[in-house]
């Protein structure tokens, strides 16, 4: 009895020591987001541009955000968030594209046709891209934007039809 009972509380005890708490560091979030634009800007071909945002719109799924703008969120499409290995994050860039007047957040946590939308652009049917920092990014899309936003515009009809039917 008196081994169970010193045996639960070293087990109590390395249970308190071992265990980790996430915590989100705002800071570190958003100065490494502030390097990425940066680094990001300086970059003028187009197809190396678009080759980035895909790999950071990936990279960036560990993260979870904690909070979009809910017009950015379809509601048919939104992700189920069963899986509890995501970090939260502060600060994350959003990215959005922008066909005509109709805008997609592109996030693979958020919107489950992420990948498959992102494997629809390409540098012939993306016009603009657009970075939005501070009180800009804020103001046209909520405290979600706190980090910046990269806005990939597109009049492309082809791009527009493949979106819209998987979105739907």
């Amino acid at each position: 009895m008196k081994r169970i009972f010193i045996l639960s509380i070293i087990l109590i005890l390395s249970i308190n020591v071992f265990a980790q708490e996430v915590k989100t560091d705002y800071t570190s979030n958003k100065r490494y987001s502030d390097e990425w634009i940066s680094t990001f800007e300086k970059f003028t071909d187009k197809g190396i541009v678009i080759s980035k945002i895909k790999n950071k719109i990936i990279a960036d799924t560990i993260y979870k955000a904690e909070q979009y703008n809910e017009l950015l969120l379809p509601k048919k499409k939104r992700v189920n968030n069963i899986n509890s290995q995501k970090v939260n994050c502060e600060c994350k860039i959003l990215f959005i594209l922008q066909i005509k007047k109709k805008m997609y957040l592109l996030d693979p946590n958020e919107i489950d046709m992420t990948p498959e939308i992102l494997n629809l652009i390409n540098e012939q049917n993306i016009d603009k891209i657009t970075i939005l920092k501070g009180a800009a990014a804020l103001a046209l899309f909520g405290q979600g934007a706190k980090c910046g936003v990269v806005l990939l515009q597109s009049e492309d009809r082809k791009l527009k039809r493949g979106v819209k039917k998987l979105v739907r």
